[in-house]
């Protein structure tokens, strides 16, 4: 792939991120839900999205990361305590 194509590439995906973290404030208002379970869906949500995208983009790197699945999940369950917990104040 070429340099530009990349940061083409790169310019949208941070564009997808900042319409996303963006917007994320104004939805959470708007839902009556428990704040743990808005976190886990939106864990939940990411994990689907992104973990496609990873093992198309970077499938060897992947590979090594995913054996460390006990490591992810402990720093996923420990972001969802923290974005609930703020919530809860």
């Amino acid at each position: 792939m070429t340099q530009r194509f990349n940061n083409v590439i790169g310019i949208i995906f941070v564009s997808i991120a900042a319409v996303i973290w963006g917007s994320n404030g104004v939805i959470v208002n708007f839902i009556q839900a428990d704040p743990f379970l808005i976190a886990f869906y939106r864990t939940l949500l990411a994990t689907l999205i992104l973990t496609p995208i990873a093992f198309i983009m970077k499938r060897s790197e992947f590979i090594k990361v995913a054996i460390e699945w006990r490591q992810l999940m402990l720093n996923g369950f420990i972001n969802a305590l923290g974005w609930g917990s703020y919530s809860l104040q």
